[in-house]
């Protein structure tokens, strides 16, 4: 794995993710690290830290989705949500969540029990080109093993050069909130799809949750359904080829959707709405 560095939050800072993340939220430190190396380095080198509730479902943060996910995992059990357990000892084990899949802070897991929390923050402002807030709840900070062991291994890490402005993030999150509807407006009557997965959308099955838990609009990430694997895969070798990122005009970006071979997750951007949609129709309408 390679070098990753961590500090303690300011506590200007530290208000802000506390704000998101709730009241059981204890400490949180800056990791420069991208969301996946840093789950892996948690599962794999702190003892008894269980990976769960990775997954693009948003309905699987509701309470009593993570309420089950904490027994099977306190219990030795298997039957947890896209996860894995411990050593097996009851009460041993501690229950991870990446919001990143989500969006950073618009799902405070840690309110609903989470114990470990991990938000990808790169979309800040003068934020390193990975960076992630690694968060815990006060169960955790009264554990001195399970805390000793995460106090150590961020510890190690050093220190990153600046804090993003996290301030700004709230309001990163409404635009792209913004953004997100008017994508989900376009793609709900564009002939080719078939079907948009939004929580935003009354009608959406994730939509009740999101409504008790997110914060700062319904997040970044749309769901939608083409006529089949063909189509999909066309779609991402023609956005691949288009220019995202940096100073292009849109930074929004497309991926798979793990399990559904006919379906993209379309992460929105900050930049204008009308070029993301211009961008899309390239990509579903390449002739």
């Amino acid at each position: 794995m390679s070098a990753m560095t961590s500090t303690p939050v300011a506590p200007d800072a530290a208000g802000v993710i506390s704000t998101n993340l709730g009241k059981r939220c204890q400490k949180t430190w800056l990791v420069a690290s991208s969301a996946s190396e840093l789950r892996s380095a948690l599962t794999s080198e702190v003892p008894r830290v269980s990976e769960c509730l990775e997954t693009m479902d948003l309905a699987s943060f509701a309470v009593g989705d993570i309420k089950y996910a904490k027994a099977a995992l306190r219990g030795g059990g298997s039957a947890l949500s896209g996860g894995s357990v411990g050593d097996g000892a009851p009460g041993a084990s501690w229950l991870l969540a990446d919001n990143s899949r989500v969006g950073s802070f618009t799902c405070p897991a840690i309110m609903r029990g989470v114990d470990v929390v991990i938000d990808d923050l790169t979309s800040l402002a003068e934020a390193p080109v990975n960076l992630c807030a690694l968060s815990l709840s006060r169960d955790v900070c009264q554990n001195e093993q399970i805390y000793g062991a995460l106090e150590a291994l961020v510890r190690q890490w050093g220190t990153p050069a600046h804090e993003p402005q996290l301030e700004e993030y709230n309001a990163l999150c409404l635009t792209r909130n913004h953004n997100a509807q008017a994508v989900v407006a376009d793609l709900a009557c564009h002939p080719a799809v078939s079907a948009v997965r939004y929580p935003g959308l009354p009608e959406d099955i994730s939509h009740p949750v999101a409504l008790r838990t997110f914060e700062h609009g319904f997040g970044q990430w749309v769901r939608f359904s083409l006529a089949g694997p063909q189509e999909v895969q066309g779609a991402l070798e023609v956005a691949s080829g288009l220019e995202t990122g940096g100073a292009a005009r849109v930074r929004s970006a497309l991926f798979s959707v793990p399990g559904d071979e006919a379906s993209l997750l379309l992460a929105v951007g900050d930049e204008d709405p009308l070029a993301i949609v211009m961008w899309l129709e390239a990509v579903l309408d390449p002739a």
